[in-house]
């Protein structure tokens, strides 16, 4: 007998509209015709805007044998834990999303000082302890699905990058009859960041030829000359190079440069993608 036909999957293909609110906000009524949600949600309800990439969830349920010493094999499996998550990274920059990112509540930022084009706006994360804990929401964008998340709290890191949506390709030289890449990033590094005490370089390639060698070297401004950081192997998927250099001492030179050179190299012609190279400066630990 043939086998029956597989129906067709429904599948969430678009990024959908998040929100923000307070503790205790009434759910949406879920009001719901046509098979899709009608109603609105309340104006409590803060729209996110724009995602990156869209959002993530996921729920771990964590389960653990239950063993005696008179069996072999366990006698139950128990739940020890569950945990749920939903992930995003928000398109828009402001003072008001960096204050819900570092647990500060999910009201709008108010100005320091100064109003309009003059408003000073100041966010610091709160004291361990004062964390501000939110409700998120999420809803398809066929109106299809809908996510309540009751209690949330920012964990993990906080991070900024600045990214156009394109990448530097570079194709290869001879290099004594080798083809090779060698590309240099210089960086002005502001003047209260130059006696940082660590400074982190990470960094986004691509090469169009698998078993590419790279070298990542930094300029040593007191001496000079450019010293070795690290050396990996390329494939075609994207890699990252992340490396810690310590203190900003020797890597920064009179007029405030950071330099980061790329040499790549294969025996065969290629390409080099660079999308980006971030640096990271801290003036304490």
């Amino acid at each position: 007998m043939a086998p029956a036909a597989v129906a067709t999957p429904s599948v969430l293909t678009d990024a959908g509209y998040l929100f923000i609110a307070p503790l205790a906000t009434a759910f949406p009524t879920n009001t719901v015709a046509g098979s899709v949600f009608t109603d609105a949600w309340a104006a409590a309800w803060i729209p996110l805007g724009a995602t990156a990439e869209g959002s993530t969830f996921s729920y771990e349920t964590s389960v653990e044998a239950v063993t005696v010493a008179e069996f072999f094999d366990p006698i139950k499996y128990a739940t020890t834990g569950r945990n749920g998550n939903i992930a995003f990274s928000l398109a828009s920059v402001g003072a008001s999303n960096y204050k819900r990112a570092l647990n500060g509540g999910p009201s709008a930022a108010t100005p320091t000082s100064g109003t309009g084009a003059t408003a000073l706006y100041t966010v610091e994360p709160p004291t361990p302890g004062n964390e501000v804990r939110v409700m998120v929401g999420w809803e398809s964008l066929d109106n299809t699905v809908r996510l309540i998340c009751p209690q949330t709290i920012q964990g993990g890191t906080v991070e900024t990058a600045s990214d156009d949506g394109r990448y530097m390709a570079v194709g290869s030289a001879p290099v004594a009859s080798r083809p090779t890449v060698d590309v240099t990033a210089t960086m002005t590094v502001p003047v209260e960041l130059r006696s940082a005490v660590s400074v982190s370089v990470s960094t986004s390639l691509r090469s169009t030829m698998r078993g590419t060698r790279l070298r990542a070297q930094y300029w040593d401004a007191s001496t000079s000359t450019w010293r070795a950081v690290e050396t990996t192997t390329e494939g075609l998927d994207e890699s990252k190079v992340d490396v810690d250099l310590g203190a900003v001492a020797k890597l920064v030179d009179a007029e405030g440069k950071l330099r980061i050179r790329y040499i790549a190299d294969l025996g065969k012609p290629f390409d080099l993608a660079i999308d980006r190279v971030a640096v990271t400066l801290v003036n304490r630990r």
